[in-house]
This record gives structure tokens, C-alpha cells and sequence, in this order.
């Protein structure tokens, strides 16, 4: 019998709280969860694995989230894999910058519950 695949998850998130608590959390939920702390690195790990979802921030160093997002759909590797972008205050102008491009835009501080069940909903 087949096993199946774990799901696996990258999250670029600058802030080591917030990494490290979506991190933690997703992985009780037996998913793989990569972590990248600037965009540049997020988009570099994108580029080198296929994953099941993408959470990015908005506000990163190195490179912004709207730009991640647009490298990373550049790039085959994940051009079709679901984007959750969080922001601590819904930037308009950078969203819709990348609104054809991402699955969802999420409010920080993000309940985990809610993050969960957004993660479910686009995984189906």
C-alpha cells in the first residue's frame, strides 16, 4: 500500500514569533513545514521544492510579499500552489497588486483556528 505523501508547507514569515508559532502549529497537524525568514530565501526555497501551500507575510526584508508572490509564480516549480498571504493591516495596494496570483489574504494577528481552516479549505 502507498503511503501518502505528507503535506508540506512553506511559510515565509520574517517575525520569529509568528514563524515559529504557524510553524509549530501546522506541524501537530502532521504537515512538513518549511520555514524562510526574508522573502529572498522564500522565494530561493521555492524554487528548489514543490510545496502543497505557500504563507507568506506581506512586510519582509529583502523582498516584499507581493514580490515573492510574483517570483515565485515565475517559476514552474509553484506556479499553481495556493498562496495565503497575512498582513498586520490589509495593504490594499500591495494585495491587489497580486490578487490573480493569490488563494487568500489573511489579517494579522491570525487565529490559529482560522489559519487552520483556511489551510484545509484551499488543500482539499
Amino acid at each position: 500500500m502507498m503511503q501518502k505523501r505528507r503535506t508540506t508547507i512553506l511559510v515565509i514569515e520574517d517575525e520569529d514569533i509568528v514563524r515559529d508559532t504557524i510553524v509549530a502549529f501546522l506541524k501537530e497537524f502532521k504537515m512538513d513545514v518549511v520555514p524562510a525568514a526574508d522573502g529572498l530565501l522564500g522565494v530561493q526555497k521555492a524554487s528548489r521544492q514543490e510545496f502543497d501551500l505557500i504563507i507568506t507575510d506581506v512586510n519582509l526584508p529583502k523582498l516584499r510579499g507581493d514580490r515573492v508572490v510574483k517570483e515565485i509564480r515565475k517559476d514552474e516549480t509553484n506556479a499553481d500552489t495556493p498562496i495565503i498571504m497575512l498582513s498586520a493591516y490589509l495593504n490594499m495596494e500591495i494585495i491587489t497588486n497580486v490578487k490573480d496570483m493569490i488563494s487568500k489574504a489573511l489579517v494579522k494577528p491570525i487565529e490559529m483556528d482560522q489559519l487552520l481552516k483556511e489551510v484545509e479549505e484551499l488543500l482539499k
